[in-house]
């Protein structure tokens, strides 16, 4: 009958329509899944770069906590001139001093600073002539006088914690 073939072609209209939307849902929800995807990868990607970063700046080295621990146990008398420091923590001093017991008792306040300083030793120490200017006189000549110091290498371990803030 002419009334079923028509509902026959509504039922197949129908059905191609619910056949277009379910392939038209099917594209989006694999769409979204992909931007999920994509999403979490940047996500993961940021997080990894940003451990990363956090770890490159606990590394990062400070010295102004190397530098106030080793003025603390300086002794007045002594001065540096040269200086090597790698991050694993191995120290080389130029210094001076005025005299050799000057040089001893400033061995042992290294020796004393356990807190930072593991190992030192002193491997050289000279006794040498410093010129130091005196007063210019009104002539413009200016004299010097030549005063003794001890000239003196040290090598020391520091721990390398002293490097990076906590």
């Amino acid at each position: 009958t002419p009334r079923f073939q028509g509902l026959v072609l509504y039922k197949n209209s129908l059905q191609l329509k619910v056949n277009d939307v379910q392939l038209q849902y099917d594209s989006a929800a694999s769409s979204a899944r992909s931007i999920e995807k994509v999403e979490l990868n940047d996500a993961l990607v940021l997080q990894k770069l940003t451990t990363n970063l956090k770890a490159a700046l606990d590394q990062h080295i400070y010295w102004d906590t190397f530098f106030q621990k080793l003025e603390s146990v300086t002794l007045p008398s002594v001065t540096y001139s040269n200086m090597t420091v790698d991050i694993s923590g191995n120290v080389t001093l130029t210094a001076t001093a005025k005299t050799f017991n000057d040089v001893g008792s400033q061995l042992l306040m290294y020796q004393q600073a356990k807190d930072f300083i593991t190992t030192v030793s002193v491997s050289s120490a000279t006794l040498a002539q410093q010129q130091t200017p005196t007063e210019t006189p009104p002539s413009g000549n200016t004299n010097s006088a030549a005063q003794s110091v001890v000239t003196f290498n040290v090598s020391m371990q520091v721990t390398p914690q002293v490097f990076y803030r906590r």
